[in-house]
C-alpha cells in the first residue's frame, strides 16, 4: 500500500507576505527585557522593609528570652546567697561561778550595825514546817494584806446587827473559798487569778494542741506495691446488687514495686471481693471490698482495699434499674379505673335528660378503691434499686495500704 507524499505546496509569487507587519501595529513583547529602575528601586525597598521588620521581631523575642534568662539566674543567685549556712563554732557551757569560801564571804559580808546591838543573821530563821520565820511586823502586815474589807449596815436593833454579822459571815466563807480556789486553780482551775476556766470564754481561748507527725523510711520499696496504686481488673461475672455476693476479676497489667524495678503483681493476678449491701435509694454506685489477690505463680495477699472507676471515684458504676413500673404500675392502674368508673357514672346520669336529678354515689367503692392503692403503694415504693454491670466490664482496685511482698520474693544480684 502506497501513502500519498505530504508535500509543501509552492507559494505563488504574487501572494501576499502574511509575516509583514501593518504599519502602527505594536511589536511582540521581549521576555528577555531587564526591569526598569524604578522597579527595581521599589523591589529593593520591599525586600528591605521585610528583612528589617524580621529583624526586630527576632530582636523583641530574643530580647525578652534573654531578660528573663538573667532574671531567673539572679534570683538563683539571690535564693543561693540567703541560703548558705553559717558554721558557727561549737556551743560551750558557761564556765561556774567560783563559790565563796566562809573566809571570802565573811570578808566580802558588811559588818554588823553597831547601832542595833543585834548580830547580823547569814540568812532567814527557819521554822520546823521548812518556812521562814516571820517578825511581829511582817506578820500584823501579812494578816492586813490578806484580810477583806466588809461593810454592813445595821437597820434597826439587833435584828440588823444579826442579819449583818450573818451577811458579814456568809461573805467571809465565800471569799475564803474564792481564795482557797485561786490558790488551788493558780494553774487553770477556777480561782480568783488562775489562768483558765470552765466557761466559753475561757474554752475559746484554749487552742487545739496537735501531734506532730515524724518520717519514716519505706523499709523495702523494691518489693513493695503503695498504696493507692490502682490496679484494672477485668469482671469475669456480672454485677448484681439485688443480694449481697462475692465477685472475681482478672487483673489487666502488670504492676511494679515502689521503686518502678520489680514486677510484684503479674498481668493475669485472681482478685476476689465482697459485695456486702445492696444499692442505697437514690445511688447509682455500689461499694465492693476486695479481700485476697493471687498471682500466677500463687502467691496470695490480702489488699482489703476498695474499688474505684477509671477516674479514681469510690464505687462501682452501671446500669440503674429503678422498678418503676413494680412501683407505681398497680397504683396507676387503679387510678385509672376509678376515675373510668365515675367518668362513665357521670355520662350516664348526663344522658339521662333533664327529669331525673337523682345522683348515686358509691362512697365504699371509691373509699375501698383508695385504700387498696394507698396499700399498694406502701408495700411497693420499698422496692430498692438494682445496679447492674455486665461481665468484662474493667474497674479499679485503689490500694488503701502498703502491699509488702519482701516475706515472698528476694532479691539477687544479676549475674
Amino acid at each position: 500500500m502506497k501513502f500519498p507524499s505530504f508535500r509543501k505546496r509552492d507559494t505563488d509569487a504574487g501572494a501576499p507576505d502574511d509575516t509583514r507587519q501593518i504599519d502602527g501595529e505594536r511589536a511582540m513583547p521581549s521576555v528577555n527585557k531587564s526591569l526598569g529602575v524604578q522597579a527595581k528601586i521599589t523591589n529593593y525597598l520591599l525586600f528591605g522593609f521585610v528583612i528589617l521588620l524580621t529583624v526586630i521581631f527576632l530582636w523583641r523575642y530574643y530580647a525578652g528570652i534573654i531578660e528573663k534568662h538573667n532574671a531567673d539566674r539572679d534570683a538563683g543567685k539571690h535564693d543561693n546567697a540567703s541560703t548558705q549556712m553559717t558554721n558557727l563554732p561549737p556551743l560551750s557551757p558557761p564556765p561556774l561561778p567560783n563559790t565563796p569560801t566562809g573566809s571570802t564571804a565573811a570578808a566580802n559580808s558588811p559588818p554588823p550595825n553597831p547601832a542595833s546591838g543585834v548580830q547580823a543573821a547569814t540568812g532567814p530563821q527557819l521554822g520546823p514546817d521548812g518556812k521562814p520565820i516571820l517578825s511581829p511586823a511582817e506578820q500584823l502586815q501579812q494578816r492586813r494584806f490578806k484580810s477583806p474589807i466588809f461593810f454592813a449596815v445595821a437597820r434597826g436593833g439587833s435584828s440588823g446587827a444579826a442579819g449583818a454579822a450573818g451577811s458579814a459571815g456568809a461573805a467571809l466563807s465565800n471569799v475564803a473559798a474564792g481564795a482557797t480556789g485561786g490558790n488551788a486553780g493558780g494553774g487553770g482551775g477556777n480561782g480568783l487569778v488562775g489562768g483558765g476556766g470552765n466557761d466559753a470564754f475561757s474554752r475559746s481561748l484554749q487552742g487545739t494542741k496537735t501531734e506532730a507527725a515524724y518520717a519514716y523510711m519505706m523499709p523495702h520499696p523494691s518489693m513493695t506495691v503503695p498504696m493507692t496504686e490502682p490496679i484494672p481488673c477485668a469482671l469475669e461475672p456480672a454485677i448484681d446488687s439485688s443480694l449481697p455476693g462475692m465477685v472475681w476479676c482478672i487483673q489487666q497489667k502488670d504492676v511494679y514495686s515502689a521503686d518502678g524495678k520489680v514486677l510484684l503483681l503479674e498481668r493475669g493476678t485472681r482478685w476476689a471481693g465482697q459485695q456486702k449491701s445492696a444499692l442505697a435509694q437514690g445511688m447509682d454506685r455500689v461499694g465492693i471490698i476486695w479481700v485476697r489477690g493471687e498471682t500466677p505463680k500463687h502467691v496470695l495477699i490480702e489488699p482489703d482495699s476498695a474499688s474505684a472507676d477509671d477516674l479514681g471515684r469510690a464505687g462501682v458504676d452501671g446500669q440503674v434499674d429503678s422498678h418503676f413500673w413494680k412501683r407505681f404500675g398497680s397504683a396507676i392502674l387503679f387510678s385509672l379505673l376509678s376515675d373510668a368508673s365515675q367518668y362513665a357514672i357521670a355520662k350516664q346520669q348526663n344522658s339521662g335528660g333533664g327529669s331525673n336529678n337523682t345522683t348515686i354515689g358509691f362512697g365504699q367503692t371509691v373509699g375501698g378503691s383508695t385504700d387498696v392503692i394507698n396499700t399498694i403503694l406502701k408495700h411497693d415504693i420499698d422496692i430498692p434499686d438494682v445496679l447492674k454491670k455486665n461481665q468484662g466490664g474493667v474497674i479499679n482496685i485503689l490500694l488503701a495500704r502498703d502491699l509488702d511482698l519482701s516475706t515472698v520474693y528476694d532479691l539477687q544480684a544479676k549475674q
